[in-house]
């Protein structure tokens, strides 16, 4: 069956062969206008679309689709009396049930709220789908009061119970971010130190995400939000890094940016490949190589997944800057290049931007220009607080930006063979591939090797074969 809707997921819609030029062209002093998007022309007149066709899940004949649909909407019949139990049940007389790990979450908010009497009241709970972390909305009421209130808990585990604790030395050294309780942060103990509820940040509004679409339309202001951002992760860099002796000695050690442990943790399991596989060691090894080329001086205390749900827009549309964003979720902080988050950012920003079809697109060069002046300006303007030097490093810039994309082909908490999940491995592949082709012409030799490694580690995967017979 033919399919006629038209996806904004395909690489046969326009797509900017320039956008990403700067960030190879090694010149920083371009004059970086906006570009035109042109047609890229692929090989093959298979589109994402029949291939998706090809290789739906499920059947999408009448008869399917009644079966899902009743299996999926099986109401109670409601032409029938209700039957009623002969019961009695609160408040008509026996006791209150109450969940068994309601008391345990009241006696914290009673200590938020300083409430001596215990009087705090659980009215639900909600499940968050949160990628590795257990999180629930908790809504309660205060005694006297008519509003029910809402905080984030998170089960605790080891490795959460130091995210928080970095968390929270994060916040005392003036970044914004959420606000965890100081009492539930406790290394040692066990009840009631089995989760951590969340104060938020006042005024915190929806995702980087969410604000783009009120401006997606205007490339203006898409590319100002943008340029803020980073002047925002410059600011937390700064911190960050000039108040590192805080946390050594808080015993809690921030690990480098290892590659092969993010190749072996997202893009192997999410493509189901043997990280001991031939193909896999080799692409492992040219990548670190690439790596250790990196220069050193450039390394600060980084976030590590600035993608656009991790940044926050405190008020909405606003005038100001970087004072307006802020950063959530830290458990991937690392010592790594300023360009690590710096593309990071720029990669999901941009893919975000091309997903709505809206004809655009920016090179990175006027926000490596914004974060590199906002750090020179912090250095100028307290000498003393041991912000970061940093200067303009092309290889670094190229290096991480091809591993941003590298490791987003594949997620394994992603949903497999969804649309969005094929054209996110689609637009990866075909950007990783194509700038892998821009550092061998510039000399990177493991750039050779980690181009042959992935295409033969994924020639089995057919909504990448148009993409291998493009012509870079």
């Amino acid at each position: 069956m033919a399919n006629t809707k038209e996806w904004p997921f395909s690489l046969a819609v326009t797509m900017p062969e320039s956008c990403y030029e700067d960030i190879f062209d090694g010149n920083s002093e371009k004059d970086h206008q906006q570009e035109t998007a042109s047609v890229v022309s692929l090989d093959t007149k298979i589109d994402l679309d029949q291939m998706l066709v090809e290789s739906r899940p499920f059947s999408t004949s009448d008869n399917s689709q009644t079966e899902f649909v009743n299996h999926q909407f099986n109401a109670p019949d409601i032409t029938q009396p209700p039957v009623l139990s002969r019961r009695r049940m609160w408040p008509l007389g026996l006791r209150r049930y109450k969940a068994p790990e309601n008391k345990r979450i009241e006696d914290v908010l009673n200590r938020l709220h300083n409430i001596s009497d215990g009087s705090s009241r659980v009215t639900g709970k909600k499940d968050i789908p949160s990628g590795t972390k257990k999180t629930r909305k908790i809504y309660y009421k205060l005694p006297e009061d008519r509003r029910v209130h809402s905080k984030l808990m998170f089960e605790i585990t080891p490795n959460l119970r130091a995210e928080f604790a970095r968390m929270k030395i994060v916040k005392e050294l003036g970044v914004k971010t959420a606000d965890p309780l100081e009492f539930p942060i406790n290394m040692e103990a066990n009840y009631p130190y089995d989760f951590v509820v969340i104060n938020e940040i006042a005024q915190t509004g929806a995702s980087y995400y969410d604000l783009l679409d009120t401006v997606i339309e205007d490339p203006e202001l898409t590319h100002k939000y943008a340029m803020w951002a980073c002047q925002m992760l410059s600011g937390v860099h700064s911190k960050l890094t000039a108040g590192r002796d805080r946390f050594i000695d808080a015993k809690l050690g921030i690990p480098r940016e290892n590659i092969r442990h993010e190749l072996e943790t997202r893009l192997y399991p999410g493509l189901r490949i043997n990280p001991d596989s031939k193909d896999a060691i080799a692409l492992t090894k040219a990548m670190e190589d690439m790596f250790e080329d990196m220069n050193p001086n450039l390394r600060v205390i980084s976030h590590g997944d600035c993608h656009g749900n991790n940044v926050r827009a405190l008020s909405g549309l606003f005038e100001e800057g970087q004072d307006d964003f802020s950063l959530i979720d830290w458990g991937t902080m690392m010592v790594a290049s300023f360009y690590r988050d710096l593309m990071d950012f720029y990669v999901h920003h941009l893919r975000y931007v091309f997903s709505k079809n809206v004809g655009y697109q920016y090179k990175p060069g006027p926000l490596e220009k914004v974060y590199l002046k906002n750090s020179a300006l912090r250095n100028k303007w307290f000498p003393k607080q041991g912000f970061p030097k940093l200067k303009f490093g092309s290889y670094d810039r190229k290096v991480e930006f091809v591993a941003v994309n590298l490791n987003e082909i594949a997620d394994p908490r992603r949903t497999p063979n969804t649309v969005e999940t094929i054209w996110k491995a689609r637009y990866h592949m075909f950007y990783t591939l194509k700038f892998f082709n821009i550092m061998q012409d510039q000399g990177i030799a493991p750039a050779i090797r980690a181009e042959n490694a992935l295409r033969s580690m994924t020639r089995n995967v057919p909504y990448f074969h148009d993409i291998f017979k493009y012509n870079f």
